[in-house]
Order: C-alpha cells, then sequence, then structure tokens
C-alpha cells in the first residue's frame, strides 16, 4: 500500500488506502489464513505504526480501519437504505442458531429519532448510526467465525497512533476510538465470552493509553458497559461450568471487575459512586464464585477511590469474606482455586509490586489508598488464613503430602473481631438454596430415567 506512505490526503491516495484497507481486512476472513491469522494481524498492526508517516493519513487509515473491523465483528448481516436520513429502512439478517437457516426482520422509519422509538429496534439504530455513511463491506461482513472475531477484537486494541519508549516506561499511545466497536463487542449477548475478555482489556488500555486521552463520557460509557455485564446471570460453581455454559464464565466476571477499576472513574454523572457500588456488590454477594468475589475485591483496591470511601463498612466485609473463605475451604481443601482466591483477598489491601499503582498514581490496595487503622486492623485478621493457605499441601511427619484445614485457633480472632466490629450500615446477605435462575434449564425427566439416575444433583 504505497498510498499509506503518502505525505497527503488526495482523493487519489484516499481511494487507493481505502481499497488496500478492505483487502487487508478481507484477508482476516479467508480460510486459508486460518492458521495464519495472528500473522496477518501483525502486518496491519506494522502497516499503521512503521508504514504511515504523516498524522493526517495514519488519521485516515485508523478510522477506516476501525470501520472496516467493526463490520467484522457483527453477528448479522444488515443492508441500509434511506433518503438524506429520510424513510429509513434496516433489514437485519442472521442464522438462526438452533436450524442455520437464515432469518430477516426489517425496520422502517420516517427519521432516526422515530426508529429509536420502535420496540427492538436497538441494533438496527445502530446499524444505521455507524454505517448509514459508509459501509466497508456493504453489509456482508459480520457473522465470522470464533477465530476471525478473536483476532480482530484483538487487533482494535492494539492499533497505535505513537510510538512509546520502553526504556523510559513511555507505552503506545492507543487509538481511542477503537473503544466504540469493543462496547459493542462487549454488550452484544451473541459474543462468546472469551472474545468479551479480550474486548474488555482492550478499552482498559484504550482508557489508561488511548490517544486523544479518553474524555468523562467515554470512560463514563465504558464503565457502564462493564458494569451492566456483572447484572448477567452467571456461573456460580466450577463443578458446573460445561453444564451452565450459557452463563457468564467464573473467569469472565473476574476480567469484569479487574477492568471496572482500570476505567479511571469512580462517579457518574449524579456523583453516585456506582463504580465502587458494583464492585462491592460482587465481593459481598455469596452466590458468585470465590474467584470472582476476591478478584473484585482486589479490584476496590485498585479503583480510584475518594475521600467518601467507607472503610468500616469495606473492611468489615473483606474480613467476612475471608471468614466465610476459611469455612469453605475447610470442607474442600483440595480445591485448585484456593491458592489464587486466598491470594486476590490479600492484594486487595497491598500493592502486588512497586508498579502495581492506581490510575491516580497512589500504591495500589486499600492500606495504600488509604491505610486507616479500621482497614490495618482487618488487614491483621485476614493474613494468617492467607499465610496458611498458600503454603499447602504440607509435607506431614510420614512424608506425605497432605492438604491441612485452617485451625479453629486461627479463625476465632477473625470470628470475634466480626462480632465486634458490625458497622451500623452493614447489611447481611445470605446465599440462596438453589442454583435457579442460573441453572441450565431442564425438562421433567420420565418416570423410568427419574428412578435411575435417584433424583440425585450436582451443585
Amino acid at each position: 500500500m504505497k498510498a499509506v506512505r503518502s505525505p497527503g490526503l488526495g482523493s487519489k491516495a484516499q481511494q487507493d488506502i481505502r481499497a488496500g484497507i478492505r483487502y487487508q481486512v478481507a484477508r482476516l476472513t479467508m480460510p486459508t489464513n486460518r492458521e495464519a491469522l495472528p500473522v496477518r494481524r501483525r502486518e496491519i498492526r506494522q502497516m499503521v505504526q512503521l508504514q504511515v508517516k504523516a498524522a493526517a493519513v495514519r488519521e485516515f487509515v485508523l478510522r477506516e480501519l476501525t470501520l472496516a473491523l467493526s463490520e467484522l465483528l457483527e453477528t448479522a448481516h444488515f443492508k441500509i437504505t434511506h433518503n438524506n436520513g429520510q424513510q429509513i429502512q434496516v433489514v437485519v439478517t442472521r442464522p438462526d442458531p438452533k436450524t442455520g437457516k437464515t432469518q430477516s426482520q426489517t425496520f422502517k422509519a420516517d427519521s432516526l429519532e422515530v426508529l429509536r422509538s420502535v420496540k427492538g429496534a436497538g441494533e438496527a439504530v445502530r446499524f444505521f448510526e455507524r454505517y448509514s455513511p459508509r459501509t466497508v463491506f456493504g453489509g456482508k461482513g459480520g457473522v465470522q467465525n470464533f477465530h476471525v472475531r478473536l483476532n480482530v477484537t484483538y487487533l482494535l486494541g492494539e492499533l497505535v497512533v505513537q510510538k512509546g519508549d520502553p526504556a523510559k516506561g513511555i507505552p503506545a499511545a492507543r487509538y481511542t476510538a477503537s473503544a466504540f466497536p469493543l462496547c459493542d463487542v462487549v454488550n452484544e449477548p451473541r459474543q462468546l465470552d472469551a472474545i468479551k475478555v479480550v474486548a474488555v482489556r482492550g478499552l482498559v488500555r484504550l482508557m489508561k493509553t488511548g490517544k486523544p486521552e479518553a474524555s468523562y463520557d467515554l470512560r463514563l460509557q465504558v464503565a457502564q458497559c462493564l458494569a451492566d455485564q456483572l447484572q448477567r446471570p452467571y456461573q456460580r460453581s466450577v463443578l458446573r461450568q460445561r453444564i451452565d455454559s450459557h452463563l457468564q464464565h467464573i473467569w469472565y466476571q473476574e476480567v469484569l471487575v479487574e477492568g471496572l477499576a482500570g476505567v479511571g472513574i469512580l462517579q457518574n454523572k449524579q456523583a453516585q459512586p456506582f463504580v465502587e457500588t458494583a464492585l462491592a456488590e460482587v465481593m459481598a454477594n455469596p452466590n458468585r464464585h470465590f474467584l470472582a468475589r476476591t478478584a473484585a475485591a482486589k479490584a476496590i483496591g485498585r479503583a480510584p477511590l475518594t475521600g467518601a470511601f467507607d472503610g468500616g463498612l469495606r473492611s468489615y466485609q473483606l474480613v467476612e469474606l475471608a471468614g466465610q473463605m476459611a469455612a469453605a475451604y475447610n470442607k474442600s481443601p483440595t480445591a485448585g482455586y484456593w491458592p489464587r482466591s486466598f491470594q486476590q483477598l490479600y492484594f486487595s489491601f497491598k500493592a502486588i509490586n512497586k508498579n502495581d499503582v492506581t490510575v491516580a498514581g497512589k500504591p495500589a490496595g486499600l492500606l495504600g489508598q488509604f491505610g486507616t487503622a479500621r482497614l490495618q486492623d482487618a488487614y491483621r485478621q485476614v493474613v494468617p488464613l492467607v499465610a496458611h493457605v498458600i503454603v499447602q499441601p504440607t509435607v506431614t511427619a510420614d512424608g506425605k503430602q497432605r492438604f491441612m484445614m485452617i485451625s479453629s485457633d486461627t479463625i476465632k480472632p477473625l470470628t470475634d473481631w466480626l462480632a465486634e466490629n458490625r458497622p451500623a450500615n452493614y447489611k447481611p446477605r445470605q446465599p440462596s438454596t438453589t442454583t435457579a435462575p442460573t441453572s441450565t434449564p431442564t425438562t421433567k425427566p420420565k418416570a423410568k430415567a427419574k428412578t435411575k439416575a435417584g433424583g440425585a444433583s450436582r451443585s
């Protein structure tokens, strides 16, 4: 693509760049490139970073690339017709997930404002707003396979506007406008959690290193996008991950809370600390898995907290979480997730290393941000439990490795502390006795099958 090295943006150069980008992006979808998708991705990234010299050309290339890549991530094909923004018609076509047969929906309206009021037309509105000026693939670029969508999502978070200087600790500046299609990926219920994980991490990278610097409104949009995802039905048990594969994966829950803390804002426009509230809701929810809860606890210690932070309540919830983890650990000490869960709980108080800082530059962890006497006291209750678990299994006198339970003497000071330090605004949460409504819907078995199964269930 010689045109990307040109010093200006004449009409011929624009035409050549658009044709070149269409070709480069289309190569990602070719079956012959399945094995080489990371290579194709690197070629596009290097084209922007190494070949483009003029700032105006780079901006044009990045804008065209983002438009083309966005279309590949769509989960439907679309066709848009309108007359200068009037007499709008959007046809959305996608295969039925059960039968594979193509299904189409048509949305008509006299204007965009009217289209927004049409029930179920949210996707059609988004298609019109983004693609009505121009599409790269004529609305036929979507419905790609997992491998294409995964690499496209990676690429959107990797597009570089300005080189960094690793020797000086200066990261490369990323293309901030890529945040919009990445938000769409996170919001799309048909996208797999594995792809959403990449999108969330790309969004956090853009919020930290994007150029131009992300505005408050964009950060708020991203934070709200992640917080909304935490309202989805979620997996609760690693034993049921295959059965509950249609629910939000535990790993994705961890990535969401980590990302929410890294967006760089705490409050919405009503001055409500909704980021802290969302993280605390996950941390205190006894129905969620301990990996998700401790990830949320760690994230609270990295969110940009303010002086309004309720250290008394949060410290109590952290110690309560530690007590619940100790009780659960003693029931199944060999479970593989315990070391990481207890480590994440520890890092809610402390930074991992000197480079682990908040967006405000403070050392990460609640003790690094505040260090009040109450938080210090809560930290002292948690440390003995963490110290016990992270050294398991231990070698006993007979030379065998065994997972030792946490002794009652170790747990008692924590239990006493909880009884003596309960804040007035604390509201206890009780775990539900069933996995519903997040469990897999099942049909009623026949009498013969029920006799064989014995009516047993696994939680």
